[in-house]
């Protein structure tokens, strides 16, 4: 387990544990992400103040594999989705045109087992099971099914914009005098 993994990142109403890899809302309410997204999140966080340049972020999350940009761009928008950030608004994830985004919410680092410790004022007694916060992981079949929906979602949006009306029972009427005058 390198460094970074150690840690607990907290920023705005939110904390990441990069160790068990979650996302936590401020009230202890675990926040789903797909994989790349988190990734995405904790790759920031632990660069926050630093702009990432887009190439140098899709190597880190994707390694070995070559993807589109698009993929990336993809997981800004589920982040800024899931931490409450509203168009133009980066309170949390800027984009730097031209060269990619920055983490610009000031983050606190803490040393996860630290912030594991019960506090001396509940003596250790009113201890959570960390097993209620883990996060479901997603199967594969049900990853694909989500994109599967979304992409079914934004096509469905496209065809509403570009669909015409045509009248079938016109289209029939041509073909069949168009077969009579051919026979």
């Amino acid at each position: 387990m390198d460094e970074s993994q150690a840690h607990i990142f907290e920023f705005g109403n939110f904390n990441v544990d990069a160790a068990k890899r979650l996302l936590l809302k401020g009230d202890g309410e675990t926040v789903p992400l797909m994989p790349k997204a988190f990734d995405t999140l904790l790759y920031l966080v632990e660069h926050n103040g630093k702009v990432i340049e887009k190439d140098e972020l899709m190597s880190a999350i994707w390694k070995d594999t070559i993807v589109e940009e698009n993929n990336l761009t993809q997981n800004i928008s589920i982040l800024r989705r899931v931490l409450g950030e509203r168009h133009g608004e980066n309170r949390f994830i800027a984009t730097i045109p031209g060269h990619g985004y920055k983490f610009v919410a000031e983050v606190r680092k803490i040393d996860a087992a630290e912030k594991s410790e019960p506090s001396a004022a509940a003596g250790g007694s009113n201890q959570v099971s960390s097993s209620k916060f883990q996060v479901p992981s997603l199967t594969a079949s049900e990853t694909s099914d989500s994109e599967f929906q979304i992409s079914k979602e934004r096509n469905e949006d496209q065809k509403t914009k570009t669909k015409k009306p045509h009248n079938k029972p016109f289209l029939a009427h041509r073909f069949s005098c168009f077969q009579r005058s051919c026979s």
